[in-house]
């Protein structure tokens, strides 16, 4: 049926084989688009219409039914030409233009079917144009971005809308009205705080105050009570030797003395320093003054304990600025029975110097019981227990002070807990501790040398405590309530006594014999 070609059909095809490569030529030489190919322009009205135009587009060679149907292949080479031809010459570059006024080439005419299906080549570097322009357009707000999120200023974009870039700080609003800001509600602050200045920086301090500015600062520290205990008068008064120790010690505080009035020896603040020969020396004469007041005041006579007692203020006035020196003078007042003094004393030793020390609350606490003052013992008694709860012989003492205060009960109970402390803590009661210690720590043996000592003075009743005491610590229950029954036919009003058989009775069973003493105890503390 179609094995005859009709003659158009013949010339249809012998002019698209040459038309191909010339419509290639103007893309690739750029040549005006004034001059098409040869073969196109004279058979263009007889193509195959357009069907075959078409189909011819989206074919990529002629093939059988486009040539079949009358039609041709697109313009577009769809294989390579048999022979290559070379390109044309370039035609002379034009003048140059702007870009907006620039016209770009334009391919042929192909149809319908090519403009339903793509674009011509102007069409197509017209977008790839615009593309291009967005593209770039796009890339430099990416990049001012990025460069904003680094902290980096922008410069203002040179922009067809002629807006400003928002990323660019203002030397105006960004930093000179905040930093000005800024320090006028600094300086607005700092007017209003107001720096107060120290009490000692505008009353002065006090001449209390002023006594405490440490001098020789050897006579602060601790080891100046062993120091003193050391010397040859007290040790002779500890061992016995009370007339030995009196008369050396009236010897020995009389030279002292009249040094330290010589010299001028004070603790003032506005003294000039001396040299360390003369710091030694003042250091010297004041353990010797309060060396002195101790054994005087404890073995001299009435003259003997006031001109001890004289001794001992002036080494504390020398050396007020020693919390030990001011409780050696302290202890030498009350033991001289002069309570008002010695309770001023303590306390100015428990306000002016703050660190922890429950000695002299102690011994404060010691003091207002023996001046009836319950309430104010047990005050200074609780103290202790706070700064020292190890100590094993405050419980005993602040069951005694609760009792003086009102609540015999409850201080009664309070007090046994405290001998029973003693005992578990140190195995004998705590006022032999230092007996026992000066003995290397041997009950039996400070036993054996205070019952020699007792049997020589049977008069004395301290010896005859404390050898009760141990008595106790040995477990000679019976012993030594022989001995405080002996004791208190003679010492009926001293407080130790029945303080010492009362426990004695509780030991054996008897508490309430035993409350009995501690309530005679309590009602007598005032003599002791």
């Amino acid at each position: 049926m179609f094995s005859k070609k009709k003659k158009g059909d013949g010339k249809a095809d012998a002019a698209a084989a040459p038309a191909a490569p010339a419509a290639e030529a103007p893309a690739e030489a750029a040549a005006p688009p004034e001059a098409p190919a040869e073969g196109d322009a004279g058979e263009a009205p007889k193509s195959g219409g357009l069907l075959a135009g078409g189909l011819g587009a989206k074919a990529k060679s002629p093939g059988i039914a486009a040539s079949r149907l009358g039609g041709r292949p697109p313009s577009r080479q769809s294989a390579p030409a048999p022979e290559p031809v070379a390109p044309p010459p370039a035609p002379p570059p034009a003048p140059p233009a702007p870009p907006v006024q620039q016209s770009l080439p334009e391919r042929p005419v192909t149809g319908l079917g090519t403009h339903g299906l793509g674009t011509s080549s102007g069409q197509n570097a017209h977008l790839q144009g615009s593309n291009a322009e967005f593209e770039m357009s796009q890339s430099g707000k990416n990049m001012a971005m990025q460069a904003n999120q680094a902290g980096m200023p922008q410069p203002v974009e040179a922009a067809g809308d002629g807006k400003k870039n928002p990323y660019k700080l203002n030397p105006l609003f960004d930093i000179i009205l905040p930093v000005s800001m800024a320090v006028i509600l600094c300086g607005g602050f700092a007017y209003t705080t107001k720096i107060v200045k120290d009490k000692h920086d505008i009353y002065g301090y006090t001449q209390d105050e002023q006594s405490t500015f440490v001098k020789i600062k050897e006579l602060t520290m601790p080891a100046v009570l062993d120091e003193i205990k050391k010397m040859e008068m007290v040790k002779l008064l500890d061992s016995g030797d009370k007339a030995g120790a009196l008369a050396l010690a009236k010897t020995v505080g009389a030279k002292a003395y009249a040094l330290a009035k010589d010299k001028g020896m004070v603790s003032a603040k506005s003294e000039p320093p001396q040299d360390a020969k003369a710091l030694e020396e003042e250091g010297l004469t004041v353990r010797e003054l309060l060396a002195s007041g101790i054994v005087m005041c404890e073995a001299g006579a009435k003259a003997d304990k006031d001109l001890g007692i004289v001794y001992a203020a002036k080494g504390e006035e020398i050396a007020t600025y020693s919390k030990y020196a001011r409780l050696i003078y302290a202890r030498q007042l009350a033991k001289l029975h002069r309570p008002d003094e010695a309770i001023e004393q303590y306390q100015k030793i428990t306000t002016l110097f703050k660190e922890p020390w429950p000695l002299p609350h102690k011994e404060l606490g010691l003091l207002y019981m023996r001046n009836n003052k319950g309430p104010e013992a047990v005050a200074e008694l609780t103290e202790v227990t706070k700064e020292d709860p190890a100590d094993p012989s405050i419980q005993r003492q602040l069951g005694l002070a609760m009792a003086q205060g009102g609540d015999q009960q409850a201080g009664f109970e309070e007090f046994q807990k405290g001998f029973t402390k003693e005992g578990d803590v140190l195995s004998y009661p705590a006022a032999v501790k230092g007996l026992v210690d000066a003995h290397g720590g041997l009950v039996d043996a400070t036993l054996q040398d205070v019952k020699k000592q007792a049997e020589k003075n049977p008069d004395d009743i301290k010896l005859q405590l404390d050898l009760a005491r141990l008595d106790i610590a040995t477990g000679k229950i019976k012993d030594a309530r022989d001995l405080m029954e002996k004791a208190r036919k003679t010492q009926e009003l001293n407080p130790e006594v029945h303080e010492v058989l009362s426990e004695v009775m509780v030991r054996q069973n008897q508490a309430q014999s035993g409350f009995d003493e501690f309530r005679s105890a309590v009602q007598n503390l005032h003599l002791q």
